[in-house]
């Protein structure tokens, strides 16, 4: 009896749960108007990263659920919520806050989220023949790869063809940089730590290949204070697709596909 009556307040918990969670949704959805910016809600990412530390492994992907079927779009969710919650997680563990532990499934269930969120954003399925393609890279010292994989996404959404490639080693890169050309090579950091090995990794990519394209490094590590374009010795350094692609001169093919894709 004590079982059954311990099941039935769970059930009541998550039902007041999700119902809290598409109650925000719908007012966020409500206010939002066209034209303004792009946001994360504070209290709708508080409410996802409430849901990581819970010992149900559904709780998050129940949580993102109410939030889409009440219209939040999945790509506010993965540019927006998705990034911010994991920034988050990553400033608690410096400030000691959670365990690496915590930080890894935390960082594990927002990478099943985003599988969920758009399986067809893992590969080219909307990219044109002659889509303009970037080459995004991690390099194997750095232990965060949801940042590219967020990156990959945004990028396949706007019609480029990507090859993501995580734990980057020279072989790999060398092989794919002859195999195939690319009008971008985007670096993902978050350790001041990992510079010396980026910069190695710029000149590697650098002389690769005759040509090399424009390098664009960005990640968590932008804005704190570093110079880190000087540092790492890459054409740019930036955090915001819009601007890495203007730099590359690639902005134009980016604003007509998003514009198709706004008319489907």
């Amino acid at each position: 009896m004590r079982d059954g009556q311990t099941r039935n307040n769970g059930l009541r918990k998550t039902d007041a749960w999700i119902d809290a969670v598409a109650s925000r949704a719908l007012s966020v959805v409500a206010r939002s108007k066209v034209g303004t910016p792009r946001r994360a809600d504070p209290q709708l990412v508080a409410m996802m990263r409430s849901s990581l530390t819970t010992g149900d492994r559904e709780a998050c992907r129940q949580t993102v659920l109410a939030m889409t079927e009440s219209g939040v779009t999945r790509e506010d969710v993965a540019d927006l919520y998705v990034p911010e919650v994991a920034r988050q997680l990553g400033e608690e563990w410096c400030a000691d806050e959670i365990s690496f532990a915590e930080v890894t499934i935390g960082s594990s269930k927002l990478q099943s989220l985003l599988r969920e969120l758009g399986p067809e954003w893992r590969a080219d399925h909307h990219s044109d023949a002659d889509a303009p393609s970037a080459l995004v890279l991690v390099h194997a010292e750095e232990n965060h790869t949801l940042g590219a994989q967020v990156l990959a996404g945004q990028l396949r959404r706007r019609g480029f063809s990507v090859r993501l490639i995580l734990s980057a080693d020279r072989a790999e890169i060398e092989d794919t940089l002859q195999r195939s050309s690319y009008d971008a090579v985007m670096i993902s950091t978050s350790r001041p730590e990992t510079l010396e090995s980026i910069r190695k990794l710029v000149n590697f990519v650098r002389t690769a290949v005759r040509r090399a394209p424009p390098i664009v490094l960005g990640g968590a590590i932008d804005g704190r204070g570093l110079d880190i374009r000087s540092l790492s010795g890459a054409d740019y350094a930036t955090n915001s697709i819009d601007e890495a692609l203007r730099l590359c001169g690639l902005n134009n093919h980016s604003q007509k596909d998003a514009g198709q894709a706004s008319r489907r």
